[in-house]
């Protein structure tokens, strides 16, 4: 994952203005549909009972509009996908960027 991508990733995560959080998200999604191809598993491989980056390439409204695949938090729990803030079932799966800590 790029470091501009966790960079704006980590940004949306701070945000509490909704207007700057729909934005920030936007430029990562943005960001994610550029980046390598191999950052990005198929669904199938995904671990469970952990958070993840989830994606959608085949939700009609984007695909419809021809925007980027929609891009949100979530996980696998309780033999369910739960993708917050979103009425899709995920395709895609990345690790979240990791904050490191100062020492």
């Amino acid at each position: 994952m790029s470091k501009e991508l966790g960079e704006k990733l980590l940004a949306y995560a701070e945000t509490e203005h909704r207007a700057e959080r729909a934005s920030t998200m936007r430029e990562a999604a943005e960001l994610i549909t550029r980046a390598v191809s191999e950052d990005w598993r198929p669904i199938k491989d995904a671990p469970e009972d952990t958070m993840l980056l989830l994606a959608c390439d085949t939700w009609p409204p984007s695909r419809l509009r021809k925007e980027t695949a929609p891009v949100k938090v979530g996980g696998f729990w309780d033999g369910a996908w739960h993708v917050f803030g979103a009425s899709w079932q995920p395709t895609h799966w990345m690790k979240l960027p990791v904050k490191e800590m100062a020492a």
